[in-house]
């Protein structure tokens, strides 16, 4: 619709369109699934067989734009290098949204606790018993110890100054609900480490747009391959 309205002037601003496009679809499905995680329905979408690789390099340019134009808290620019390390071959089964978020979640939070010309790697393997580890790493603040039991719970955050204390708890609750696992390691003064472990297969159970379940999860498989 906006690129209908600017016509011939929306060709420079694609790009930013597209983005823009696409993030308002995740919200819609943010709003969604927050609601049914709530209550533990379905996962808000088809759960599809996903490859991780191509994920990272949908997330890149929307995390880009929130850590190098204007800055994570819209005041200043960031000089945050984002490095990756994609060496996962095998899919895995989850709603691409709700990975997505997933990631998004721990990049903001590694941008967080990172100073200017920090560093924040992206990394993909395969991981036995037959599934893929997603690991952020930073070289940021890190985390105290007595902090690291509470991490992943609602609302707790480390700094009263940043963040609502919901975006690891929610991506806790993601990964969980594929039959995932989500793990941090942290050193003071050096930097933390979060580990997502996701199965090629997991018993979630898909709903439609509408939130109705879907007839079968091989029905609404797609593959996402760079």
């Amino acid at each position: 619709m906006l690129a209908a309205e600017l016509g011939a002037g929306a060709r420079p601003v694609k790009r930013e369109i597209d983005l823009i496009a696409q993030q308002v679809e995740r919200i819609r499905h943010i709003t969604t699934g927050l609601l049914q995680f709530a209550r533990s329905e379905p996962a808000a979408g088809p759960v599809e067989e996903v490859n991780t690789n191509w994920l990272v390099g949908e997330v890149l340019p929307l995390v880009g734009h929130g850590l190098k134009p204007r800055g994570i808290d819209g005041l200043k620019p960031r000089g945050i290098d984002l490095m990756t390390r994609l060496e996962a071959t095998r899919p895995v089964w989850i709603n691409v949204f709700d990975l997505e978020q997933v990631l998004i979640n721990l990049i903001f939070n590694a941008a967080n606790a990172v100073a200017d010309g920090g560093r924040i790697v992206i990394m993909t393997r395969d991981a036995e018993p037959g599934g893929v580890v997603l690991t952020v790493e930073d070289n940021g603040k890190g985390i105290r110890e007595e902090q690291l039991k509470n991490i992943f719970d609602p609302f707790f955050t480390g700094d009263a100054h940043r963040g609502t204390g919901l975006g690891l708890s929610v991506s806790y609750g993601l990964v969980r609900r594929y039959d995932g696992n989500i793990s941090v390691t942290s050193v003071v003064g050096k930097g933390s480490r979060f580990e997502v472990w996701l199965p090629q297969r997991s018993t979630a159970r898909s709903s439609g747009r509408d939130g109705l379940p879907e007839a079968t999860q091989e029905e609404s498989r797609d593959h996402h391959y760079a």
